[in-house]
């Protein structure tokens, strides 16, 4: 089967959330192969990360990727931003 490269951009719940134990949660998501993760200033003091995660191309996966994702202390919002088909 296929391998999908999804990029997310995941933004904090608040400004003091604790962007290394978010990093160091997504190096433990299962739906995913973790790929990379890098801080992008937003503005007002917020910084988002965009996470790099490979998943199988089958229904449902980014959603599920999505959901563990969210359940990561801190995270506020999740979002899929770019999506690359592997070959």
């Amino acid at each position: 089967m296929a391998e999908v490269l999804l990029t997310l951009k995941i933004m904090p719940a608040s400004a003091d959330s604790d962007l290394e134990a978010i990093s160091e949660g997504l190096k433990s998501i299962s739906s995913g192969r973790f790929n990379n993760v890098e801080k992008e200033p937003i503005g007002f003091g917020i910084v988002a990360l965009k996470a790099g995660f490979v998943v199988t191309e089958e229904e449902g996966a980014s959603e599920r990727l999505e959901e563990e994702v969210k359940k990561i202390e801190g995270v506020g919002e999740v979002e899929i931003i770019e999506s690359h088909r592997l070959i």
